[in-house]
Protein backbone atom coordinates (compact mmCIF):
# COMPACT_ATOMS: atom_id res chain seq x y z
CA UNK A 1 0.00 0.00 0.00
CA UNK A 2 1.25 3.29 -1.48
CA UNK A 3 1.54 5.94 1.14
CA UNK A 4 -0.04 9.52 0.15
CA UNK A 5 1.77 12.67 0.81
CA UNK A 6 0.44 15.97 2.25
CA UNK A 7 0.09 17.41 -1.61
CA UNK A 8 -1.31 14.29 -2.92
CA UNK A 9 -4.27 14.55 0.35
CA UNK A 10 -4.78 18.25 -0.63
CA UNK A 11 -5.04 17.73 -4.44
CA UNK A 12 -7.41 14.75 -3.72
CA UNK A 13 -9.60 16.28 -1.09
CA UNK A 14 -10.32 19.35 -3.35
CA UNK A 15 -11.37 17.49 -5.95
CA UNK A 16 -13.61 15.62 -3.85
CA UNK A 17 -14.75 19.24 -2.53
CA UNK A 18 -15.67 20.59 -6.12
CA UNK A 19 -17.09 17.34 -6.90
CA UNK A 20 -19.24 17.55 -3.62
CA UNK A 21 -20.23 21.21 -5.05
CA UNK A 22 -20.84 20.25 -8.41
CA UNK A 23 -23.45 17.90 -7.07
CA UNK A 24 -25.21 20.72 -4.53
CA UNK A 25 -25.62 22.86 -7.68
CA UNK A 26 -26.81 20.31 -10.45
CA UNK A 27 -29.28 19.16 -7.22
CA UNK A 28 -30.75 22.70 -7.08
CA UNK A 29 -30.92 22.79 -10.94
CA UNK A 30 -34.15 20.43 -10.93
CA UNK A 31 -37.73 21.00 -11.19
CA UNK A 32 -39.32 22.78 -8.76
CA UNK A 33 -42.83 21.40 -7.42
CA UNK A 34 -45.34 23.95 -7.34
CA UNK A 35 -48.73 23.61 -5.14
CA UNK A 36 -51.57 24.92 -6.46
CA UNK A 37 -54.82 25.31 -4.09
CA UNK A 38 -57.99 25.40 -5.98
CA UNK A 39 -61.52 26.53 -4.31
CA UNK A 40 -64.18 24.42 -6.04
CA UNK A 41 -67.56 26.35 -5.52
CA UNK A 42 -68.66 27.25 -2.33
CA UNK A 43 -72.07 28.19 -1.14
CA UNK A 44 -71.76 31.54 0.84
CA UNK A 45 -74.59 32.29 3.42
CA UNK A 46 -73.59 35.33 5.56
CA UNK A 47 -76.04 36.77 7.60
CA UNK A 48 -77.08 40.56 7.56
CA UNK A 49 -77.83 42.83 10.41
CA UNK A 50 -79.41 46.49 9.84
CA UNK A 51 -80.68 48.76 12.73
CA UNK A 52 -83.49 50.60 11.13
CA UNK A 53 -84.62 53.30 12.89
CA UNK A 54 -88.01 54.90 12.19
CA UNK A 55 -89.63 58.10 13.55
CA UNK A 56 -93.21 57.99 15.04
CA UNK A 57 -95.43 60.71 15.68
CA UNK A 58 -97.99 59.91 18.21
CA UNK A 59 -100.09 62.75 19.49
CA UNK A 60 -96.85 65.45 19.10
CA UNK A 61 -94.56 63.36 20.85
CA UNK A 62 -92.03 61.78 18.84
CA UNK A 63 -90.59 58.51 19.75
CA UNK A 64 -87.59 56.68 18.28
CA UNK A 65 -88.28 53.09 17.50
CA UNK A 66 -85.18 50.82 17.03
CA UNK A 67 -85.92 47.46 15.11
CA UNK A 68 -83.48 44.66 14.19
CA UNK A 69 -84.53 43.24 10.87
CA UNK A 70 -81.94 39.92 9.82
CA UNK A 71 -81.60 39.04 6.44
CA UNK A 72 -80.39 35.61 5.30
CA UNK A 73 -78.21 36.53 2.11
CA UNK A 74 -77.18 34.17 -0.05
CA UNK A 75 -75.11 33.01 -2.76
CA UNK A 76 -75.81 31.00 -5.85
CA UNK A 77 -73.15 29.41 -8.20
CA UNK A 78 -73.48 30.05 -11.43
CA UNK A 79 -74.10 26.43 -13.25
CA UNK A 80 -71.79 24.41 -15.00
CA UNK A 81 -71.52 24.87 -18.83
CA UNK A 82 -72.29 21.90 -21.06
CA UNK A 83 -69.12 20.71 -22.08
CA UNK A 84 -68.82 18.12 -25.73
CA UNK A 85 -65.79 16.33 -25.88
CA UNK A 86 -65.36 15.08 -29.46
CA UNK A 87 -63.36 11.58 -30.13
CA UNK A 88 -62.02 10.56 -33.39
CA UNK A 89 -61.29 6.80 -33.04
CA UNK A 90 -60.82 3.53 -34.57
CA UNK A 91 -63.99 1.12 -33.84
CA UNK A 92 -61.65 -1.35 -32.25
CA UNK A 93 -60.04 -2.62 -28.98
CA UNK A 94 -60.30 0.00 -25.67
CA UNK A 95 -62.58 2.19 -27.81
CA UNK A 96 -65.47 -0.41 -28.14
CA UNK A 97 -65.19 -0.57 -23.94
CA UNK A 98 -65.12 3.04 -23.71
CA UNK A 99 -68.39 3.16 -25.91
CA UNK A 100 -70.21 0.99 -23.68
CA UNK A 101 -69.30 2.85 -20.43
CA UNK A 102 -69.90 6.24 -21.50
CA UNK A 103 -73.11 6.36 -20.49
CA UNK A 104 -72.18 5.70 -17.13
CA UNK A 105 -69.62 8.26 -17.08
CA UNK A 106 -72.15 10.74 -18.71
CA UNK A 107 -74.23 10.00 -16.03
CA UNK A 108 -71.28 10.49 -13.68
CA UNK A 109 -70.64 13.44 -14.83
CA UNK A 110 -74.25 15.23 -16.37
CA UNK A 111 -72.89 18.71 -17.94
CA UNK A 112 -69.95 16.33 -19.95
CA UNK A 113 -71.50 14.81 -23.15
CA UNK A 114 -68.53 12.41 -25.55
CA UNK A 115 -69.38 12.27 -29.02
CA UNK A 116 -67.87 9.38 -30.86
CA UNK A 117 -66.24 9.65 -34.90
CA UNK A 118 -65.30 6.20 -35.19
CA UNK A 119 -63.79 4.74 -38.06
CA UNK A 120 -63.43 1.33 -38.76
CA UNK A 121 -61.25 1.23 -41.38
CA UNK A 122 -57.05 1.71 -40.64
CA UNK A 123 -55.71 2.24 -43.78
CA UNK A 124 -58.26 5.72 -43.96
CA UNK A 125 -58.03 7.07 -40.04
CA UNK A 126 -54.36 8.67 -40.92
CA UNK A 127 -55.90 10.30 -44.02
CA UNK A 128 -59.00 11.15 -42.12
CA UNK A 129 -56.88 12.60 -38.88
CA UNK A 130 -54.93 14.49 -41.40
CA UNK A 131 -58.12 16.13 -42.92
CA UNK A 132 -59.68 16.80 -39.50
CA UNK A 133 -56.73 18.36 -38.32
CA UNK A 134 -56.02 20.40 -41.47
CA UNK A 135 -59.70 21.69 -41.45
CA UNK A 136 -59.30 22.75 -38.09
CA UNK A 137 -62.13 19.83 -36.61
CA UNK A 138 -59.76 17.28 -35.08
CA UNK A 139 -61.31 16.10 -31.96
CA UNK A 140 -60.42 16.01 -27.95
CA UNK A 141 -59.57 12.81 -28.01
CA UNK A 142 -57.31 10.44 -30.86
Amino acid sequence: MRRLSRRELLSRAVRLSWGVLGACVLGACRQKVIEIEKVVEKEVTKVVKEVVRETVIVESTPQIIERTVEKLVTAVPSPKPKVVIVADVMNYGWTQFAMLISSAFEELLPNVTIRWNASSDWSAYPQRIALLAASGQLGDLL
